[in-house]
């Protein structure tokens, strides 16, 4: 490694997902927690971990005219995003907050909330059973813990720099201690925290990028490798390998991903 690739920041500090955030903001209630609408009710307290730009939070917040939802999440940045949206859209019965998941239990009561949910998070961060414990926590009796986590993802035609950015991704989740394609497995873990198998719905769901949709996700996955050097874990070259390799890839006309997600809905 030469002097130019000397780590910025620890790997502990990495969000490869933050330059996806155009991308993620096409993310709404609807099609990121279908599994969910059918029980909300319009009185409901709801707690949404790890909110991001609030736009599946707004949507929760649009189905309980007469209840209550907070969003949080670490970035600042995010919060910004979700604030101008719910002004923008003339949103009132929400509300966007630092917090972090894993201090749960310093911000809110046990027992606090109808539904607790979380999109994509549990694979994002190191300790997902305590997390999902606290979420089961903060839930009133008769409620709903909410999650769902990408459990693969797919490129077509074959991406060479996908499958790179795979290895690294793995090797980048295994020294933080977080678990990828958490999607696949996180119905054992709502076990494990004390749900009964007859308390625990699963399911899955897929996501689509096609077109514009599209280039617009892999613009912002070609930057991810630049994230990764300030860690130490690739070179300079390597990244503009991979940047390179999106953008031939995204221009052609036939490409798309597809995405699996596996969800859970936990009746407490």
């Amino acid at each position: 490694m030469s002097a130019n690739d000397k780590p910025t920041r620890g790997v502990q500090e990495l969000r490869p997902y933050d330059v996806l955030t155009e991308s993620f903001a096409r993310r709404t209630a609807a099609n990121s927690a279908p599994y969910l609408i059918d029980f909300i009710k319009p009185t409901d307290s709801i707690l949404d971990v790890g909110c991001g730009s609030g736009s599946i939070t707004l949507g929760f917040a649009q189905l309980v005219p007469q209840g209550h939802v907070i969003g949080i999440d670490v970035t600042e940045k995010e919060l910004a995003l979700a604030r101008g949206a719910a002004t923008a859209q003339g949103v009132k019965n929400v509300e966007f907050r630092f917090g972090d998941a894993h201090k749960l239990l310093e911000d809110f009561e046990d027992d606090t909330f109808n539904i607790v949910h979380a999109h994509q998070v549990l694979f994002h961060i190191h300790e997902p059973v305590k997390v999902l414990r606290y979420m089961r926590q903060l839930t009133r009796p008769g409620g709903l813990v909410a999650s769902g986590d990408s459990a693969d993802l797919v490129f077509w035609p074959h991406n060479p720099a996908f499958d790179k950015q795979k290895e690294i991704w793995y090797k980048m989740c295994d020294m933080k201690g977080t678990v990828p394609n958490a999607g696949r497995f996180s119905h054992v873990w709502a076990r494990e925290v004390g749900f009964e198998w007859s308390q625990i719905q699963l399911g899955s769901k897929s996501e689509h990028y096609f077109g514009e949709a599209m280039r617009n996700f892999a613009a912002g996955a070609s930057k991810v490798g630049y994230m990764f050097r300030e860690a130490g874990m690739t070179t300079l070259e390597e990244c503009q390998e991979i940047e390179k390799s999106y953008k031939e890839w995204a221009a052609k006309p036939e490409s798309r991903i597809l995405g699996l997600d596996g969800w859970i809905l936990c009746r407490k």
